[in-house]
């Protein structure tokens, strides 16, 4: 289901977004503003939760959370090929469809398995460290060689039960790896 929300975002949010643009400018143009406006805030409120590290417990939530911004994100690409300055148009389009090519051929060639395998399951061992520290170890693989494992450090907030940070993280080798109950810090 991960990779099925991801692929359907990368494939329809472009024309979606060059749709929604047109008939809203066409139709109700005073609502072109304040849609621009609300995707530049969302895209700005999920690069600054990505640098403190901060997302969702449930991995899906956080898929449909980047989704929801790669939509607006191709509200704003679309409404830059509707500006008025040909040289500043093509400037700034060719640079912003840059993001949206790749995800069209992440998309097309089936990298999207690849890149979130494993994202999505389960940790292999989870240990409560303190009243809202989390311990968790992931297993990440590593396609045609030897994967890693994930031993990460995470607060979980009491006022948003939803919502944690990630404190620490370390990657182990899988070779290396003995123990769980002696990788998380206590």
């Amino acid at each position: 289901m991960d990779v099925a929300i991801v692929w359907g975002t990368l494939m329809l949010a472009p024309p979606a977004a060059f749709a929604l643009m047109a008939l809203t400018r066409k139709h109700v143009p005073r609502f072109a503003r304040p849609v621009l406006i609300a995707s530049a805030t969302l895209i700005g409120l999920v690069l600054l939760a990505m640098i403190l590290k901060i997302a969702f417990i449930n991995p899906i939530a956080n898929i449909v959370a980047l989704s929801v911004a790669y939509l607006a994100y191709t509200l704003l690409w679309a409404a830059i090929w509707q500006l008025e300055s040909p040289a500043l148009k093509i400037l700034l389009g060719i640079a912003s469809s840059l993001p949206i090519a790749a995800g069209y051929f992440f998309a097309a060639f089936g990298m999207l398995g690849f890149m979130f395998a494993g994202y999505t399951s389960p940790p292999v061992y989870t240990a409560k460290v303190d009243e809202r520290f989390t311990c968790e170890i992931r297993y990440r693989d590593g396609g045609p060689s030897y994967g890693t494992y994930e031993v990460g450090v995470y607060y979980r907030w009491a006022n948003i039960p939803a919502i944690q940070q990630q404190v620490a993280v370390f990657p182990k080798d899988a070779r290396h790896m003995s123990n769980f109950e002696d990788e998380c810090p206590s």
